[in-house]
């Protein structure tokens, strides 16, 4: 797998955990519903997200391969019960973005993996042309190549795009 560590700029909260806050699915506010959090992929700035998951009373489990982060961080909710896992612009600056959306799901401890499945891409030019760029590589897919991928080949979940993210809810 290509590293896309030097990706890894932005100093600041992630768009989509300002997103997640906002995020209903059937009419109910899907943060309300959340105990853990997994951050696969978490990058070069985790305190970002620590800090969000401290206010909102989240669990957060970050994780970044090529930064050497694997933490867990408990808040005063000691429930552990319904996870979501968030990837924020990982699926783009990789070379195989299938393998490493499976391996988040796989990172979660529960057997039938995460209750919700909120990834954010950066679609780059919209050629779908893979480039190397001096940070590593862009994918430059729009997100419906993502999700017609979700839908045919990772099961369990039901598949959409909403406030550009592409979200995968658990069937039950």
């Amino acid at each position: 797998m290509e590293n896309s560590k030097n990706t890894s700029i932005n100093n600041r909260l992630p768009r989509l955990y300002h997103s997640l806050e906002k995020l209903e699915i059937c009419g109910e506010n899907v943060l309300e519903q959340v105990d853990c959090i997994m951050d696969f992929g978490c990058g070069q700035y985790p305190v970002h997200v620590f800090n969000w998951a401290l206010k909102h009373r989240k669990n957060v489990h970050q994780y970044d391969p090529y930064w050497n982060i694997n933490h867990y961080y408990q808040s005063n909710n000691s429930k552990h019960e319904v996870w979501a896992l968030c990837i924020s612009n990982v699926l783009n600056v990789v070379d195989d973005w299938s393998e490493v959306l499976i391996s988040g799901i796989e990172a979660v401890p529960l057997p039938e993996g995460p209750q919700i499945i909120v990834c954010t891409v950066y679609e780059g030019d919209h050629t779908e042309v893979t480039k190397r760029t001096t940070k590593g590589i862009q994918q430059n897919k729009p997100l419906s190549h993502y999700l017609g991928y979700c839908r045919s080949f990772i099961e369990g979940y039901h598949w959409f795009i909403r406030n550009n993210m592409l979200i995968g809810e658990r069937t039950r």
